[in-house]
């Protein structure tokens, strides 16, 4: 049901308002972001999801998405004003996860002699770097 989005079309046809303030381990922008579409999210955003609300270890919608590395999505969070320094419970930003995660998809990539794995991290490395670029702008 995830990967088709019935439950989650299901729930807003309904009604389901998720403008709902949150109060729980997981946050709807999770499964949001999980499903890799960002038009999905930009719909839930308009309803009045709240992207900075945070899970229960201080992770906002844009720490997700650096999690994931989601270019589409952490571009469309910073549109609805998600704040680029927010720290999760352990003190990172989105740009801490990013860097914390690239540098483990580089050493990985070094250590790794299959093609297909060296391609995996080849590509999270630029998606990684292309999030660092897009936070860096939001910055500025």
């Amino acid at each position: 049901r995830l990967d088709d989005g019935g439950c989650l079309t299901m729930l807003l046809e309904a009604g389901a308002d998720p403008s709902v303030p949150h109060n729980g381990e997981y946050l709807v922008s999770r499964s949001v972001l999980l499903k890799k579409d960002p038009a999905l999210l930009a719909e839930l955003l308009d309803r009045g999801l709240d992207p900075s609300a945070t899970d229960n270890l201080g992770h906002n919608a844009l720490h997700l998405a650096a999690v994931y590395g989601l270019v589409d999505s952490a571009r469309l969070l910073l549109e609805h004003g998600v704040d680029v320094s927010a720290k999760t419970d352990q003190g990172q930003t989105a740009r801490d996860i990013l860097e914390e995660r690239r540098d483990g998809s580089v050493t990985r990539l070094q250590e790794s002699e299959d093609a297909d794995s060296q391609d995996y991290y080849a590509e999270r490395i630029r998606d990684y770097e292309a999030l660092i670029a897009l936070l860096q702008r939001a910055r500025s």
